[in-house]
């Protein structure tokens, strides 16, 4: 059985509904991506969840140092905001008020992933490369699909790589 991918161009949808236009309240899309810095020992997160129905946003920065991270105290580097403006797009470059970006430089392959706190103290310029095609997913929990409408009608599938 071979997996179902998606085109690449899934990378850049984050849409809003048009006026007068009623979709589910709980629609989300999201952009995740993690990388290590293997000489430090640290590990860092990096995510944007796009609320459209609310033309909110929410994600930002967690990095971690070692492998005892039991609190948020015990983070390097916590910048995650629970609410915050849309996402300014520009292309393919979706920018969050707290200074994280991602840049599909090649959408479905490549993405620049940047950051500069508001202090100036912590910030990356990173490449992530897709190591796997964009892979089609239904959902993204398993049970989810009891807990939606069944009158919803969706015209995407979530879509997923892996990146490095």
């Amino acid at each position: 059985m071979s997996q179902q991918t998606q085109a690449p161009e899934t990378d850049l949808i984050v849409d809003r509904p048009a006026d007068g236009e009623r979709w589910d309240p709980y629609t989300i899309h999201t952009h995740y991506f993690a990388f290590t810095v293997p000489e430090r020992a640290m590990s860092v997160f990096t995510y944007i969840r796009y609320l459209p129905t609310l033309g909110i946003s929410q994600g930002g920065v967690l990095a971690y140092t070692g492998l005892d991270n039991i609190t948020t105290a015990d983070m390097a580097h916590h910048d995650y905001q629970m609410s915050m403006p849309w996402p300014t797009i520009e292309g393919n470059r979706f920018s969050t008020a707290n200074g994280l970006s991602y840049e599909f430089t090649e959408p479905g392959r490549t993405a620049r992933l940047t950051y500069t706190s508001a202090d100036g103290n912590t910030s990356f310029d990173v490449i992530s490369d897709a190591i796997s095609p964009l892979a089609v997913r239904g959902h993204v929990m398993p049970g989810e699909e009891k807990h939606r409408s069944q009158d919803r009608k969706s015209t995407r599938l979530n879509s997923s790589h892996i990146t490095i």
